[in-house]
């Protein structure tokens, strides 16, 4: 019988798929939430019979922390993790990268003892790392953690991908309207395409700051005709348009700790092309397989990808084929399964499980300038 605790801040609709699988396959599972108050736009509070509110009930939340055979830590107060990592009992930290701002981060006296505190005094513990950047290992690299102790992680949400007919040559964008996810990328190769009389539609998906700089943009340079700004869109209706689009940019920098939206465009069958500062990209992306990588900032490649397979329809559709394909060993059910079987040899044999590849295989040292243009 293994008994699991999910420790995080609040359980909405992306984690949702994830405890679900958990209750029909760990023998007792609690999700603990460390804040009732938590809320951000769609992203409302879930209440489940499995969720305990540790503000609510502390001492039966600590109890439950410390008795479980494994503990996934999500976002929770460091002090959460003490008593069960002072026990050294199986424990797995869910975390994106540290150093999204630069990894000379790490010499700030307060950010080093945060991490410090959090994962780094563990190195000697049965602490494994699920990582949900690439680039995680990399910046715990600074502590001292132990490559080993590194595995693949990411974030799962429930896409079972639609199979339609693709609008010829069609280009999706979606996002929040952040400067740091680069909107205006689309718009300066659009404007390239048309230049060089290449035919196309591009459809802008998403609200926010940045959205007046877009439209000015399309403006300027005279491209309503073919990019249209849609606006917000509910997960429903973006589905639906990821799998009637053949072409997905996701053009986000390194502040881009995971990026579910990949997962999402490629289970829907999308030729994606990304920026390598993507946390998620690394560990979906096989370059030239299932979709096409450019170097963050060099918008030229990120056009030169585009251009390839808009003038290559068979080569979008096998990469679209592809993705779909390899989405199926980096999803919610295949990481349960996984982490359930690894945690019960462990338990027995004092080791864990390596996978060959997919979620929860072991991690790679990846640098953020780890990608180099395919010649």
């Amino acid at each position: 019988m293994m008994k699991v605790v999910y420790v995080s801040n609040f359980l909405n609709h992306h984690s949702l798929p994830l405890c679900e699988e958990f209750i029909r396959n760990a023998d007792d599972f609690t999700f603990i939430t460390t804040d009732m108050h938590y809320s951000q736009g769609y992203q409302q509070p879930v209440e489940k019979p499995y969720v305990v509110f540790s503000e609510k009930e502390p001492e039966r939340a600590k109890r439950l922390i410390f008795d479980a055979d494994m503990v996934i830590f999500g976002a929770c107060p460091a002090s959460m993790m003490e008593e069960r990592m002072s026990a050294n009992k199986l424990s797995f930290l869910y975390t994106e990268r540290y150093f999204k701002r630069g990894t000379w981060r790490r010499f700030i006296p307060s950010t080093r003892r945060s991490i410090e505190r959090r994962v780094g005094r563990y190195r000697g513990k049965d602490l494994f790392v699920l990582c949900a950047s690439a680039f995680l290992p990399y910046d715990l690299s600074f502590f001292g953690y132990p490559i080993e102790k590194c595995l693949k992680g990411g974030y799962f949400p429930e896409c079972k991908g639609v199979e339609c007919e693709k609008t010829p040559r069609s280009i999706l964008w979606a996002g929040r309207m952040l400067d740091w996810k680069h909107p205006e990328v689309p718009v300066e190769v659009a404007k390239k395409l048309r230049s060089e009389g290449i035919d196309f539609t591009m459809t802008i998906v998403g609200e926010g700051p940045e959205e007046g700089r877009v439209r000015a943009l399309i403006e300027k340079y005279a491209l309503s005709g073919c990019v249209k700004m849609a606006g917000s869109a509910s997960h429903e209706k973006l589905m639906d348009m990821m799998a009637e689009h053949e072409i997905f940019m996701f053009t986000s920098d390194r502040n881009e700790g995971w990026g579910a939206v990949l997962n999402e465009a490629m289970t829907n069958g999308c030729a994606v092309v990304a920026s390598s500062a993507i946390g998620s990209v690394p560990y979906l992306i096989d370059n030239g397989e299932n979709g096409r990588i450019y170097r963050d900032g060099r918008t030229a490649e990120a056009y030169d990808a585009v251009k390839e397979l808009l003038l290559n329809r068979e080569l979008a559709r096998q990469y679209g084929v592809a993705a779909r394909e390899s989405m199926k060993n980096y999803d919610y059910r295949t990481f349960v399964k996984r982490i359930m079987e690894l945690s019960g040899h462990f338990l027995q044999a004092g080791e864990i499980l390596r996978y060959d590849s997919g979620v929860l295989s072991p991690a790679e040292l990846i640098k953020d300038n780890w990608f180099k243009e395919r010649k």
